[in-house]
């Protein structure tokens, strides 16, 4: 996602600026410069806290990076020429983790995605014309779930289902569980929430059993006893437009609400 990569160990011979007294250095390397809370060693430089990457020549601050012990943690900012911000990106243990954001000079989102620890999974977004032009989400293989987007008659094209899931078996103390993994699926246009209800087919009664309540998750676990004799597991999908101000309850077909479960044990 970042076009930067500074390097982090730096012989000391680099060294154009140190304040007595201070943890605050400044080192030079290439066309950029870096500042901050930097311990330079005779094998090493660790950086800690924000350091500020600038252009050697213009002094323009580049970039910013939160560090620990050398590995990246937090926020990350890189910047155009002109001072506004080019990149938001979330780090966590080193690793891109979380909502990356592009923006133009201007200021205005051009593009989102989303990293999971490195890997790049979930909603990506295009902006365009200050609404969303083109929505993905994908698996961590890569694979497109499910797509959006406006076509030529303004109207929003929609492709896959927004409902994927894959159960498996597991063991434990308290005996056979149901292991769901769920992708959260939300498009730009409207709001999704997921539940899942546990039915008895003897009486007819419903017992709602989860239900998902963030928009900044991309997948979500849940752990459920495998369903006994006399009762199902059934999702229902709800979908809020706000530029419409409608509710649809229920937005699956009748061969998706039945929960699909898996055959074996993992």
């Amino acid at each position: 996602m970042t076009k930067s990569n500074y390097l982090l160990i730096v012989p000391a011979a680099f060294l154009i600026g140190c304040f007595s007294d201070s943890s605050v250095k400044t080192i030079n390397y290439g066309d950029h410069t870096a500042e901050g809370n930097i311990e330079i060693t005779d094998h090493d430089t660790i950086f800690n806290g924000v350091i500020i990457y600038r252009d050697a020549k213009s002094r323009k601050v580049t970039s910013e990076v939160n560090y620990v012990y050398n590995a990246r943690q937090g926020v990350y900012k890189e910047y155009h020429q002109n001072g506004t911000v080019a990149q938001h990106v979330n780090y966590s243990n080193d690793k891109e983790n979380g909502f990356a954001d592009v923006f133009d000079s201007t200021g205005k989102l051009t593009y989102r995605t989303y990293f999971y620890y490195g890997m790049e999974v979930g909603p990506s977004i295009k902006f365009a014309n200050d609404t969303f032009a083109v929505y993905r989400f994908n698996t961590f293989e890569g694979s497109a779930l499910y797509r959006n987007g406006w076509d030529s008659d303004h109207q929003i094209t929609e492709q896959g289902r927004l409902l994927n899931y894959v159960t498996t078996i597991v063991e434990d103390k308290q005996g056979m569980q149901l292991s769901i993994f769920l992708y959260l699926i939300s498009p730009p246009h409207k709001q999704i929430k997921y539940f899942i209800f546990d039915k008895d087919t003897r009486t007819g009664d419903s017992t709602l059993v989860f239900q998902s309540n963030s928009n900044m998750e991309v997948f979500q676990k849940v752990l459920l006893p495998y369903p006994g004799n006399g009762h199902e597991y059934f999702w229902k999908v709800q979908a809020f437009y706000p530029k419409e101000n409608i509710t649809l309850e229920d937005i699956l077909q009748n061969d998706e609400k039945k929960m699909k479960l898996p055959l074996s044990i993992d």
